[in-house]
């Protein structure tokens, strides 16, 4: 399998621990073609430091900053603000933590360029349950296609 399909993932709160070593793996890895995230941002403590000195290519937005949306206008300011951070900075976006469609239509009007996750599409499936709801997924694509 070919490196630029695969996307590793360090959380926020490992590179706390160590980011010297942290900025020199992510560099590493990034030459052998890998794009990597960082997960649970807005966890740690310097969160906004990670930005410029580790050359990641995905910011997975936890989900603690998703809870209050878009009920809190606090709590969507600062989404929205990390969202504008982070498209200015090229970097790709997940939001993590999406459960009702308020938040999946608050967090849809702040960028077309992003990847969302949670329970507002589906829980933990186990494998057979997975491939009966992808294929239902695609019998309803396939029949709107026809339509």
């Amino acid at each position: 399998m070919n490196s630029h399909h695969l996307e590793l993932e360090i959380t926020e709160t490992s590179v706390i621990h160590d980011i010297e070593n942290a900025i020199k793996a992510v560099k590493e890895f990034r030459k052998l073609g890998f794009s990597v995230a960082l997960d649970d941002f807005g966890t740690g403590l310097s969160s906004l430091s990670y930005l410029k000195r580790i050359p990641i290519s995905t910011i997975k937005i936890d989900k603690s900053f998703v809870d209050g949306v878009p009920q809190s206008e606090k709590d969507s300011s600062v989404l929205s603000a990390i969202v504008k951070l982070c498209n200015s900075l090229k970097l790709q976006v997940v939001i993590e933590g999406v459960e009702v469609k308020e938040q999946f239509d608050f967090i849809t009007s702040l960028s077309e360029s992003m990847y969302i996750q949670g329970y507002y599409f589906s829980r933990p499936q186990n494998p057979e349950d997975l491939i009966a709801w992808i294929q239902e997924r695609e019998l309803h694509v396939n029949a709107q296609l026809i339509n």
